[in-house]
């Protein structure tokens, strides 16, 4: 218990660390004297702490549970069309899986555009209705990944997720670019209809041929 904390739907035990007492106050000093307390209230706020990219770092302000007093109100506007986002993609995920229109979705991506839907899938694997649509990733760079994963699809039964902040990262365009001249190679027609983007940049996304983009403020990092 002298060890242990607790947060809304989270207990840490932290007494099975090499850490004591005087660690603990240790740290407890440091933490005060390095201004960690304004440092955090300072990201909750928006305030520009992503220094090389000059931007406020957004990921907590997804997370903001609807109806809840925000830390800043001028992140009033960003909030809301982040819930108003997520309203969107809810919506479209369960037209897909009433419409039965696709077997197999791609997900292309790369780093934490990646990994993020990876975890998700992996952790709620257990969830998954058996009638959805199959899965796929692509990351690698190298198109036998790719490859692999369109082998055995069919072009009119498959949807594909481009996700990249910039709609401009080397390896996901890449990818999404094979991906786009595989399913016109091999006959599918509506393009705009098989491809969705998940961006900062929709501009860009629709000029590539996407017919929807899901997307989100650029002060939350790619």
């Amino acid at each position: 218990q002298d060890f242990g904390i607790e947060a809304p739907h989270l207990f840490a035990d932290l007494s099975r660390n090499l850490i004591d007492r005087q660690a603990r106050t240790l740290l407890a000093q440091l933490a005060r004297e390095c201004g960690l307390a304004e440092h955090r209230d300072a990201l909750l706020a928006g305030a520009h702490v992503n220094n090389t990219e000059d931007r406020p770092a957004l990921h907590p302000l997804l997370r903001w549970p609807a109806g809840t007093p925000l830390p800043a109100e001028n992140l009033k506007e960003i909030h809301a069309s982040s819930l108003s986002g997520l309203d969107e993609m809810l919506s479209s995920a369960e037209q897909i899986l009433l419409e039965k229109r696709y077997d197999d979705v791609v997900h292309i991506g790369i780093g934490g555009s990646d990994l993020g839907p990876r975890l998700a899938l992996q952790a709620l694997a257990p969830q998954v209705l058996p009638d959805a649509p199959r899965l796929h990733f692509v990351a690698n760079m190298d198109g036998h990944e790719l490859a692999a994963v369109l082998r055995g699809l069919k072009p009119e039964r498959t949807l594909f997720i481009v996700a990249s902040k910039s709609f401009g990262t080397a390896e996901t365009l890449r990818n999404a670019t094979s991906a786009r001249a595989w399913f016109e190679a091999q006959g599918g027609t509506d393009l705009a209809a098989h491809f969705v983007a998940l961006t900062a940049r929709p501009d860009a996304a629709r000029e590539f041929g996407v017919g929807r983009c899901f997307a989100f403020d650029d002060g939350v990092g790619g």
